[in-house]
């Protein structure tokens, strides 16, 4: 009879506790982005359909899967409260992909000491900045998508693929990997492996049909306003985006001033692990489908130069944390020579780590998004009251940030940036402030003071709208259409 582990059981334990407590902390925590989505499924259970504005088939849903989940839930409780829903969902599935991180490196029979200090790194991650977005469920399918190829439960890896598309579109950079390790590996062919292919085939048809026929496109057009975005440059060029990468998962460490020189560099001296662990710890299957898929993921947002949104890089975070975790235990091995001692010098390095970690533990990188965007999110609630009292059920709002004010408020909104709305992100690609102010023709504007660099001078360019005098909010102006515009 096989023995249990029972420190199995009890690290996995531990570490779920740590999962509930961070998402306990977050629980009713949101930013602009995550509300966008709740405004479709609000809409839905009005009977409106799957739609932000009222008879407007924008596809602006980012993750389709992500919404699914969320209306059948939804159709079966009728939960009100959508962000601690859309949080709920998160924490399920980052939880749930705690488990398949087990298995996997259980499968590939890591030490204990390995296993540990990967799993509690990542429950104590900066994955919790992005509770609300598809990300935990993104996530989620990466691992499960692995975890079926390398058990060569290929019904179930059809099934993983086709879900993983549904959920981002970028999905499609974690099968090729796998693809590409199949036939590396010599993995025969099963006469039913074709009929699981085409199993996966009709899921993603049957989903990508209803793209087509209730929105007229087959992919979401806020993925493609994005691309727009990035060729606009306004929101920077490739090395803004690798300079946010580094200072996410570093958690902008260098820039700490509450230490020395020295210590503000600890956390780099920690992450040489990761290129040590590239170039000398023997690769298996799991390091080639994380080097190789992170690799097109980032190939991908640089050449199209892509605005950097955090979430994005969340298979990132965990990339660094397993390199890390590898490289410290090979330089155990190979380096001090201490085989016999491996779980008690890792774990010391890990203790470095988490010591640098909790030095460096601030609301900005490890639980929220900084007091700057929490001020302008407590802002825009404080904005939709307005509008609420003093604009009619039947105008419309332009703005650049849609999602909070779009949720707190009924009103028609109209999205410069284009993610809910039609050409807007195409007149940014060309650098065109205005021609979305003439298309649609919003009753009111509301601009930040001053003014972002992708919003248009107003009072220079459009004659036909005039300020609101009796709205005061610092950092922000109100316009209003004339009436006879």
């Amino acid at each position: 009879m096989k023995k249990k582990n029972y420190s199995d059981y009890l690290l996995i334990l531990v570490v779920e506790i740590i999962v509930f407590i961070k998402f306990y902390i977050n629980r009713n925590y949101f930013f602009d982005d995550t509300l966008i989505y709740a405004r479709y499924i609000k809409n839905f259970a009005k009977g409106q359909g799957l739609v932000y504005n009222k008879g407007d088939y924008f596809n602006g849903l980012t993750s389709p899967l992500f919404t699914y989940i969320n209306l059948a839930i939804n159709s079966v409780f009728q939960i009100k409260n959508q962000i601690l829903l859309n949080n709920g969902i998160g924490y399920f599935f980052i939880s749930a992909s705690i488990i398949l991180i087990y298995l996997i490196l259980k499968s590939l029979r890591y030490s204990f000491a390995s296993i540990a200090s990967i799993l509690v790194l990542y429950s104590l991650s900066n994955i919790y900045l992005f509770l609300g977005m598809e990300t935990g469920l993104y996530l989620f399918l990466i691992f499960l998508l692995y975890y079926f190829y390398l058990k060569e439960k290929f019904l179930s890896y059809f099934i993983a693929a086709a879900l993983l598309l549904i959920t981002r579109t970028e999905g499609i950079f974690f099968i090729i990997p796998t693809v590409f390790l199949f036939f590396c590996e010599r993995k025969k062919l099963k006469k039913e492996f074709f009929l699981y292919s085409v199993l996966s085939l009709l899921i993603l048809t049957i989903h990508y049909g209803f793209n087509f026929f209730y929105y007229g496109n087959i992919l979401p057009d806020s993925s493609k306003a994005k691309i727009y975005h990035g060729i606009s440059h306004y929101w920077g060029n490739r090395t803004n985006f690798i300079n946010g990468t580094l200072e996410l998962i570093t958690y902008d460490y260098k820039n700490r001033h509450l230490f020395s020189l020295p210590l503000r560099y600890l956390y780099y001296l920690i992450l040489i692990f990761i290129p040590i662990s590239i170039l000398f710890k023997k690769k298996n299957s799991f390091d080639y489908f994380l080097i190789i898929s992170n690799l097109l993921l980032l190939s991908f947002y640089l050449y199209f130069n892509v605005p950097l949104y955090t979430w994005y890089i969340a298979p990132i975070i965990f990339t660094k944390i397993y390199f890390t975790v590898m490289g410290l235990e090979y330089f155990t091995d190979k380096i001090f020579n201490a085989k016999k001692d491996r779980t008690n010098l890792i774990f010391v390095g890990v203790l470095l780590f988490f010591v640098s970690f909790l030095l460096n533990y601030n609301n900005k990188y490890i639980n929220f998004h900084g007091r700057e965007n929490m001020q302008r999110e407590r802002d825009y609630i404080r904005i939709s009251k307005w509008i609420n009292a003093n604009t009619r059920a039947d105008e419309s709002i332009g703005t650049a940030e849609i999602g909070i004010i779009g949720y707190y408020t009924d009103r028609k909104m109209i999205d410069l940036c284009g993610l809910i709305s039609k050409d807007n992100a195409y007149y940014l690609s060309k650098r065109d402030l205005d021609s979305w102010i003439m298309k649609y023709k919003p009753d009111y504007i509301l601009f930040h003071d001053p003014k972002w660099m992708i919003e248009a001078d107003i009072p220079s360019h459009h004659k036909n709208y005039s300020l609101v005098e009796g709205f005061n909010f610092k950092g922000y102006k109100m316009y209003k259409k004339s009436n006879n515009y």
